[in-house]
């Protein structure tokens, strides 16, 4: 679908695609730049300018709204783009999350830091360390997205650094390491009821740093939910673990993020290099 909007955009607009062309491709509904990989984007673009990625089949919107934070930092999906997003709250690496307004909060041995490119989120010694960030949104229909890299976990206990967002009862948790090195999304329904997992691609966390997403719907009507690991919508399907992971899926009933490692008795460590969270105000 992606690709045939892109197309369709080209031909109303008389103009042919080509990869990597420096100045895109104008037309009466903005820029279209066609990329080969999320590295390779522009830096800066007009409102409403469209980025198509071939590796992925993703499709990006520059939205002033989140454009300045770094380079690049203007591109969010196109399907949140077109739904009037708000940015809520942002993370650029360079200072601890405390001075952009998040809430540091740690345990045991557990350490947050900042190297001045990449937050860390260290609670990699003991199980009972504790080291994640949280911020109250007080907002549904939420959008996250995040360049982290989770490089270790308790491989014994299936437990990792998790990225949880809740509406209410409604929840998503999306555990960085949860099976193998390769993500796994929980989602609940409206009424906190645990409906499955669902586990991506084998991109792995432990070697290499990745964009990781989540989209929720309406509390009310969750369909279209979607958690996504670099830029892939598609999962494989619900893992032979699932079910038997839904307790360590944590209850919460503020509208907030939690971002590391959330829980005792398990060892994680993170890094997040750059993150937007917002929501948006039209299905």
């Amino acid at each position: 679908m992606a690709m045939s909007l892109i197309q369709g955009l080209g031909q109303r607009g008389g103009h042919k695609v080509v990869l990597g062309e420096p100045g895109g491709i104008t037309g009466g509904e903005g820029t279209i730049y066609v990329r080969a990989n999320w590295a390779a984007r522009p830096a800066t673009a007009n409102d409403g300018d469209y980025l198509h990625l071939t590796n992925t089949e993703a499709t990006f919107r520059w939205w002033s709204g989140s454009a300045g934070l770094w380079d690049g930092s203007g591109w969010i999906r196109a399907e949140i783009y077109g739904r009037t997003p708000v940015l809520d709250k942002y993370l650029t690496g360079t200072v601890l999350p405390a001075a952009e307004g998040w809430t540091e909060n740690v345990g045991g041995g557990g350490t947050i830091t900042s190297d001045g490119t990449r937050v860390r989120l260290k609670g990699d010694i003991a199980a009972a360390d504790l080291a994640y960030i949280s911020y109250t949104h007080g907002q549904t229909m939420m959008w996250f997205a995040a360049d982290v890299q989770a490089t270790f976990h308790d491989a014994n206990s299936g437990l990792s650094p998790d990225v949880l967002i809740t509406q209410g009862a409604f929840r998503v948790n999306l555990m960085l390491l949860g099976n193998n090195s390769s993500p796994i999304a929980f989602f609940s329904d409206n009424s906190g009821s645990f409906v499955g997992g669902e586990q991506e691609r084998d991109e792995d966390l432990l070697t290499a740093e990745r964009m990781i997403e989540i989209i929720m719907s309406d509390p009310v009507n969750p369909a279209g939910t979607a958690a996504t690991v670099d830029f892939y919508a598609d999962g494989r399907g619900m893992p032979a673990s699932a079910k038997a992971r839904q307790s360590i899926f944590p209850a919460d009933a503020t509208n907030r993020i939690l971002i590391g490692d959330l829980t005792g008795g398990v060892r994680s460590n993170m890094y997040i290099r750059r993150a937007l969270l917002g929501h948006y105000t039209t299905e």
